[in-house]
């Protein structure tokens, strides 16, 4: 073989590593943290839920903190969400590893949530309504 043929060859292994990893690495699983959305995110009535890292989550509407608490990994894909006021509701998000959270309580339907950002994102709210 010759150097143009190796060199072609090693283009095309390349090239088909490349297209594995990138493949690879586009269907693994996301973190659950980061902001999901309920509605139009440019209505003032659409509903937030951010989840950070320290395993912390805020619900809210734009101007407007509805509740804050903590969530718990239970199994695989299903997290608890417990609320500060311990005197709330339960509350379940079901993850699909991607973009999408499935929000249920026991006192409204289930809501879908889509990702909106990969990190926490508050929109609208003032710093002191966060701690």
């Amino acid at each position: 073989m010759n150097k143009k043929g190796i060199v072609a060859l090693l283009i095309i292994l390349i090239t088909f590593a490349g297209v594995i990893s990138y493949n690879s690495y586009k269907n693994m699983p996301k973190s659950v943290v980061g902001t999901y959305c309920a509605g139009d995110q440019k209505s003032e009535d659409a509903k937030y839920i951010a989840l950070q890292n320290d395993g912390g989550y805020i619900i809210y509407e734009q101007f407007n903190l509805i509740e804050k608490g903590s969530y718990k990994k239970e199994h695989e894909n299903i997290f608890s969400l417990t609320p500060e006021n311990k005197d709330e509701i339960m509350q379940w998000i079901i993850y699909n590893e991607r973009d999408l959270i499935y929000y249920i309580n026991s006192l409204d339907s289930p809501a879908v949530f889509s990702r909106i950002s990969d990190i926490p994102t508050y929109i609208n709210l003032q710093d002191f309504d966060l701690k």
